[in-house]
């Protein structure tokens, strides 16, 4: 493991997924959650706000794509700190395995990382991360609860000068509450990256988007 690398585990080890019989949409659809699960537009903007930047913090990074596309554009042997609590996905693969490398990826571009595995509600979790703080930027993704993502902003949002969160569009209810009351509530410059993804679900065009707040 690369000395730059730190993993602390907060909860139960996961044991590792076995693949079972599935269809070539199944596959497909499991490995996309390797990648980012963001609208490429919106994460290209968000990327030129953390460009440059010397200290990340990811909560909510699940298979880390995300985490590994931002670390791309930090500056050179930046602090980089993730906190997810990894669940099972599909009947293919595992989150934690997925994230373990991408981390692993990231420390070996020269950044000095740490991963906590679990709850970013639990005190112990919280505690661990002040400790690495404060951040240049936090990109907010975990429990999409309304009750959740208030609380990660409450207890993380101020170890950040600038913190993003993801789904404010309409994909999630809680996310999208939580945003509208913020943005109501004005407490700092805050800007709003919305492309519609280019295709169609049931419910209309699909809508992620993200949240930028500057608390500087």
């Amino acid at each position: 493991m690369n000395e730059n690398l730190a993993v602390a585990t907060t909860s139960n080890p996961i044991s590792p997924i076995l693949m079972s019989e599935l269809t070539i949409d199944e596959v497909l659809e499991a490995l996309r959650h390797f990648e980012c699960q963001q609208n490429p537009e919106e994460l290209a903007r968000m990327l030129e706000i953390v460009n440059g930047k010397t200290s990340l913090l990811e909560i909510g990074s699940n298979f880390g794509g995300t985490l590994k596309r931002m670390a791309e554009v930090l500056a050179p042997k930046s602090k980089v700190v993730s906190v997810d609590l990894p669940e099972p996905m599909h009947k293919l693969c595992d989150p934690l395995v997925s994230l373990k490398a991408n981390c692993q990826k990231i420390a070996n571009m020269g950044h000095n990382v740490k991963l906590f595995t679990g709850d970013s509600h639990n005190p112990i979790v919280l505690d661990l991360v002040k400790k690495e703080g404060p951040f240049d930027f936090c990109f907010i993704d975990g429990d999409h609860s309304y009750e959740g993502v208030k609380k990660d902003w409450q207890d993380y949002g101020p170890l950040a000068k600038i913190v993003g969160f993801h789904d404010i569009c309409g994909m999630t209810d809680g996310c999208v509450r939580f945003w509208k009351e913020l943005k109501d509530e004005q407490p700092y410059r805050m800007v709003e990256i919305n492309y519609p993804r280019q295709f169609e679900t049931k419910n209309g065009w699909m809508h992620l988007g993200i949240g930028i707040v500057f608390r500087e």
